[in-house]
């Protein structure tokens, strides 16, 4: 069941060739960005490495439980690069 938005923008309600177009290269630019900036400007450090690399090496009945702590509001652009151009 869709939402009944059409008094929102009411231009939008049919859009045209152009705006699926515009829509389409703007999602493509945002993507290749974020490609670059994960890629090439991303900086990740890890603590205790060692600890990690040898709890990965365990028995397979034991479980494994990891703790990340991090803040990004960067995660929808994000993804859309490392997906998008992979």
């Amino acid at each position: 069941m869709g939402y009944d938005i059409g008094w929102l923008i009411p231009r939008l309600r049919n859009p045209g060739r152009l705006w699926y177009c515009a829509s389409s290269i703007t999602v493509a630019v945002v993507g290749l960005f974020s490609k670059i900036i994960v890629e090439f400007l991303n900086k990740t450090t890890v603590y205790n490495r060692e600890a990690l690399a040898r709890a990965v090496h365990r028995p397979r009945e034991v479980p494994l439980l990891t703790v990340s702590n991090h803040h990004s509001c960067f995660d929808d652009p994000g993804l859309w690069g490392k997906k998008q151009f992979q």
